[in-house]
């Protein structure tokens, strides 16, 4: 059995670094901006010693594992997803300041999904922060919303202005016989209608390769 420690550095795979060169006066900094699914940090649904347990917060082991990929990573602005309603993001701010590490500037977008959202911790100020909440696409014939919106950040960098734009998108699980990342289709042995993804979507780990 892996420790949490070891899980969460395995998971540094899945995170995503960019680094930004920053001209200004003749110098250049180097500002480093990472993204991170924090998985579920609220309570929720999940697995607890072999057995489920509804409504349960994230364990303090993972939130130790996940507070040790991100002193790892000391990235000047990290972007979250899954996260918790706004007391969840101050009780990590407050938590990875006890350990060394201070994000003095926060923003959390408020959309549909009311329990998991997107967020950004950052060393720089904001110059402007809007959550575009109210957009949507076509599923079919019918319109779904991005459920946990987009987080739009204008960063105070060294060269001027930086936007930051922060979405969580996803394939879920559906009832449509004619979706092929549905259940039914999903367990049906014949195939699944032909599609081309033109997105960036997190999945299940085994979930069918398009």
């Amino acid at each position: 059995m892996k420790s949490g420690i070891q899980t969460a550095i395995l998971r540094l795979l899945c995170v995503c670094l960019a680094e930004l060169i920053i001209f200004c006066a003749g110098r250049a900094e180097t500002l480093t901006i990472a993204t991170y699914n924090i998985e579920n940090y609220v309570a929720a649904g999940r697995r607890v010693d072999g057995v489920y347990r509804p409504a349960y917060p994230k364990p303090e082991a993972a939130k130790q594992a996940l507070r040790a990929v991100i002193h790892a990573l000391d990235a000047d602005v990290l972007a979250l997803q899954e996260m918790g309603p706004a007391a969840y993001l101050e009780e990590l701010r407050r938590d990875l300041r006890a350990g060394g590490i201070d994000y003095p500037h926060a923003a959390l977008a408020e959309a549909a999904d009311a329990d998991r959202h997107v967020a950004v911790l950052s060393r720089l100020p904001f110059n402007r922060v809007q959550t575009q909440a109210g957009l949507e696409f076509r599923y079919f014939d019918g319109r779904e919303k991005v459920k946990r919106g987009v987080l739009e950040i204008d960063l105070a960098v060294a060269g001027g202005e930086l936007t930051l734009f922060v979405v969580h998108l996803r394939s879920r699980f559906t009832e449509r016989a004619d979706d092929p990342g549905s259940v039914l289709c999903r367990g049906d042995p014949r195939p699944c209608p032909p599609q081309v993804s033109r997105s960036d979507r997190g999945a299940f780990p085994h979930s069918r390769r398009l």
